[in-house]
């Protein structure tokens, strides 16, 4: 009789799961970076899409609308300083918001693309360029 304690074995069902599960954290990381790694404008200038980059557009442009500043407000990027009015604020936050929900359905696909994998597959799948093919596809 064996004294191994079969009760402990980690089956393969389960192995996949957890590199599944990291997988899925993975996507979420990736997406985390590209949303907040900022955005390119139509005109070429570059944009800051982090939390705090979002919050600032967001109060200018309610301080804009509610009168409590006004135009051109002064805005500081990488490139230098730019006045804007708030036409031009409006077009970066949505440009922000474009991104953002880019991002966020890209994501979504990897996920589920991550979930239909057959547990073979797990360990070879590669979750930055699903990201990157899922986001040029949105």
């Amino acid at each position: 009789m064996s004294n191994i304690d079969f009760s402990q074995a980690v089956t393969a069902e389960a192995k996949a799961a957890a590199a599944r599960a990291k997988l899925i954290e993975e996507a979420a990381k990736i997406r985390w970076e590209v949303q907040s790694g900022g955005v390119t404008l139509s005109d070429g200038l570059a944009v800051r899409s982090d939390q705090a980059a979002r919050t600032a557009f967001t109060e200018t442009i309610n301080a804009l609308r509610a009168g409590l500043a006004k135009e051109p407000v002064p805005w500081k990027f990488d490139t230098g300083w730019r006045d804007l009015t708030l036409a031009d604020l409006q077009n970066i936050a949505g440009a922000i918001s474009r991104h953002t929900t880019r991002c966020f359905a890209a994501e979504r696909t990897v996920q589920e693309a991550i979930t239909d994998l057959p547990d073979v597959e797990v360990a070879d799948f590669d979750v930055s360029a699903a990201f990157q093919t899922a986001l040029a596809g949105q």
